[in-house]
């Protein structure tokens, strides 16, 4: 009897290694190349001539003595992008901790400060985020905190200011494992900074030149967002380019805001082109760098999870795991490029999705490591929320363009959607709802539907934009001056 269980064992052994020996060199079989969908030829040259702007936005954390023009300190930068130059070599020398340094002190000061201007639950340079407070009335709460920022910052006001007025951008990122990116929060704070000072000199009495330097900064946003290659680039443009609508939008509302200050809007806002609001450049290159699989993907599973470690080993198909990656890609892209109210698929079910490959009970017969490199991947995941800022930033756009006719045009004596209706700019639907876009007399707003597609009633939420509407307020007045 022993025998016969011995043998028994044996043979469920023998099976057992077999059906894994089989497991194994069936996964050794991989899919054929395939086409790329994207190659370096799709994205255009990059030049560094020093008009670049580019080198003006790694250079916006420097030192507020430093001479940012010097041949060395271009060259500190430039010999970490420019093939002329042995980039590997600088950058394995290139110390992030130092570069973010420059600015940590400046960092931790305007934090302190906005926390000292907190009035009403917004400060002077977030006041913008919720549409039931006077974001101008918050800035004039807190000018003498302003003035105390402009003065310690005039450095880098300056320094911003040739960024504004560069002749283009167009961004430095090659194809590497590693990227080196600008101090995204020196742009962002900074920048901040700038449309809230020009915000309080234009409540002060200024208002030419106050606008006009937010349409410049307005169209700062533009060039970046359509010169970036690296997405946390292209999502700060976005974010400043929304920041500058909310400050032109807020002025506008004022009543003292004179008349000829709204034609300079007109002539300074043309229709937004796709490349100006959208992803397509940044994604075609997270596509393209998508191609150093074995970079990213390699493991960081320890033998104690020993079935991704196998997996990832033993039974991972390259091919097959880019072909995930390229339709993810090549998805997103043509998602972003149509209208949401033609979208065929629904947005928050793909962002609340945790996994980018599907996985159905036997997901794990055919490149189960592949399968988990790519869904451990939080970076090709986390791309929806991208299309949803564009479509946001969009949409505010139009709607800011609106207002401005809005409030040349307004007549008391007849219903704002009348006006609205014989308004050029209002002929331009809401890409998010394939309507116009809507009034609410009540509330005293413009919006659009947002890219969940269901009219929430003006509801704005900058922290959820998925579940929200895209709306402006817009407080009209006879414009007598």
């Amino acid at each position: 009897m022993k025998i016969i269980k011995k043998k028994s064992v044996s043979w469920t052994l023998r099976i057992l290694l077999g059906l894994l020996v089989i497991y194994v060199v069936f996964n050794q079989f991989d899919i054929h190349e395939f086409p790329a969908a994207f190659t370096m030829e799709d994205l255009p040259g990059v030049s560094f001539d020093t008009n670049n702007g580019c080198y003006l936005l790694f250079t916006l954390s420097e030192p507020q003595e430093t001479d940012i023009m010097s041949e060395p300190v271009i060259k500190k930068y430039r010999k970490l992008f420019d093939p002329q130059y042995d980039n590997e070599k600088y950058i394995k020398e290139w110390d992030r901790d130092a570069y973010l340094r420059m600015f940590g002190k400046d960092l931790k000061y305007i934090r302190s400060t906005l926390t000292k201007a907190i009035t009403s639950g917004v400060n002077w340079i977030d006041g913008f985020t919720n549409l039931e407070f006077d974001w101008n009335q918050t800035i004039l709460a807190g000018k003498k905190n302003i003035m105390e920022v402009k003065s310690r910052w005039k450095g880098y006001l300056e320094r911003y200011q040739k960024l504004i007025d560069s002749e283009y951008f167009e961004e430095f990122s090659v194809l590497r494992p590693k990227h080196v990116w600008p101090n995204m929060l020196a742009y962002l704070q900074v920048a901040r900074v700038y449309i809230v000072i020009n915000m309080l000199t234009a409540l002060e009495g200024n208002w030419d030149e106050s606008v006009r330097n937010l349409l410049a900064h307005m169209n700062l946003s533009k060039k970046i967002i359509k010169g970036s290659r690296l997405l946390i680039t292209n999502l700060v443009a976005k974010a400043m380019a929304r920041n500058t609508l909310n400050a032109l939008v807020s002025l506008m509302n004022r009543q003292e805001c004179p008349r000829k200050v709204y034609q300079a809007i007109v002539n300074g806002l043309p229709p937004i082109r796709y490349e100006e609001f959208g992803t397509r450049k940044a994604f075609m290159f997270e596509y393209l760098d998508s191609g150093l699989m074995k970079e990213w993907a390699a493991p960081d599973y320890k033998i104690y999870n020993f079935f991704k470690y196998l997996a990832y080993h033993l039974l991972f198909q390259e091919n097959r795991t880019k072909k995930y990656i390229h339709d993810h890609f090549v998805n997103i892209i043509r998602y972003e490029q149509t209208p949401p109210h033609q979208w065929d698929f629904e947005l928050e079910k793909l962002w609340k999705h945790d996994s980018l490959v599907e996985k159905s009970w036997f997901w794990w017969l055919q490149n189960p490591g592949g399968k988990i490199a790519v869904n451990d991947s939080d970076g090709f995941k986390n791309l929806y929320p991208i299309i949803v800022k564009s479509y946001q930033l969009k949409t505010l756009y139009d709607l800011t363009r609106i207002s401005v006719e809005l409030h040349l045009e307004y007549d008391p004596n007849k219903p704002v959607m009348e006006t609205l209706m014989g308004l050029e700019s209002y002929k331009i639907q809401d890409p998010c709802s394939g309507k116009p876009y809507t009034w609410d007399e009540q509330k005293q707003r413009l919006y659009g539907f947002g890219t969940d597609k269901d009219d929430d009633n003006g509801k704005m939420d900058y922290r959820y934009p998925l579940d929200s509407d895209f709306a402006i307020p817009v407080i009209l007045y006879i414009k007598n001056i």
